[in-house]
């Protein structure tokens, strides 16, 4: 038997006792001795493993010793395999409120205690009451995660046990009790644990604009005016926006879709006029974005394109011939559509 196994025998598991080690032999394998009772074997008998080991062990060997004083014993002997089978183990969570700004890493404050971190089970997390577009993270990494808008649930998987208490989310202004379901998986079969549950109170602060640059959070259909300044939107997680519902955005310089935080955003619909109202007396309109936005622009067919590089980032420039003082820059990352509405039904 290899090092750190156990062998226990007896009537039965509850009243089973530990056999008696007879020592390991120059590769560390051990022996152990089960006494015979009335001329047959207990029965029940047992190896326990060390913890949080899964595997097959080959080539173990019973030896049953019989014989009467003053002769020779008999050994008859057998071997086997033993496996093991691994199961995952669980956690428990004690989560805690939390609070933070929109639009900013909030931390999910979970308290987790893993039964076994060697690192053979992850974490999955049913997070419900955040409402749809928000996103999750380790540190500031975007985990890939799943989201049923008829139960307000996310479902966030795969997270190794060693990052459980570093994981945040990003989501607009609200407050309210969020539900979480906790579980682990046991990685070579996909067992799962027990869940853990618990509930938590979260409180989001809204960002207010400011006569200076801001950056601000679309959410859904929400009234944004950036005053003075040169001001941003950012959006949440695959959100969109369909400038044909006139979303009340004002005195805003830039929009910027890029990175993992926002996901695939979509600007649909927009216009010439948009573009005026959306803007300051400058009328000048940047959008940031790369390969998983998109933006449609509704083309009167008075729109010119030329290019431009600025600061290293090459730029679709759209003007326009009748409103001579609108400047829209698109991202050529992104993908940009541009919908004939010249043509009369």
């Amino acid at each position: 038997m290899p090092n750190g196994y156990l062998v226990y025998y007896g009537a039965d598991e509850a009243s089973a006792v530990l056999a008696h080690n007879l020592g390991a032999d120059a590769f560390g394998n051990t022996s152990w001795s089960i006494p015979i009772n009335g001329g047959g074997l207990p029965p029940y008998i047992a190896i326990l493993p060390p913890e949080h080991y899964s595997g097959t062990i080959t080539d173990l060997t019973l030896s049953v010793i019989s014989g009467e004083n003053g002769l020779d014993p008999e050994i008859s002997t057998a071997t086997f395999d033993m496996e093991v089978v691994p199961f995952a183990d669980g956690l428990s969570i004690s989560p805690t409120s939390t609070f933070g700004n929109e639009g900013d890493y909030v931390s999910l404050n979970l308290n987790a205690s893993i039964i076994d971190t060697d690192g053979s089970e992850t974490v999955t997390l049913e997070v419900k009451g955040l409402g749809e577009y928000a996103s999750f993270y380790s540190g500031t990494s975007l985990i890939s995660s799943s989201y049923d808008s008829a139960t307000d649930t996310y479902t966030v998987s795969g997270i190794a046990a060693s990052e459980i208490d570093n994981i945040a989310f990003i989501q607009s202004a609200r407050t309210g009790t969020i539900e979480v379901k906790a579980y682990t998986v046991e990685t070579s079969n996909g067992d799962t644990s027990a869940p853990a549950t618990g509930t938590f109170d979260i409180d989001i602060f809204e960002t207010i604009a400011t006569p200076g640059d801001d950056t601000l959070l679309y959410s859904g259909g929400k009234a944004l005016d950036g005053f003075t300044g040169n001001d941003t939107v950012v959006m949440r997680f695959n959100e969109g926006i369909d400038f044909d519902t006139d979303p009340v955005i004002r005195n805003i310089e830039v929009f910027d879709l890029r990175g993992d935080t926002s996901g695939s955003n979509v600007l649909q619909n927009l216009s010439v006029q948009d573009v005026m109202d959306i803007t300051d007396s400058n009328n000048t309109l940047t959008i940031f974005g790369d390969s998983n936005d998109h933006v449609s622009l509704l083309d009167d067919g008075n729109w010119t394109i030329t290019t431009v590089n600025d600061g290293g980032i090459d730029f679709d420039v759209y003007t326009h011939a009748i409103h001579t003082d609108v400047v829209l820059k698109i991202q050529q990352d992104l993908i940009t559509n541009l919908i004939d509405i010249t043509e009369t039904p």
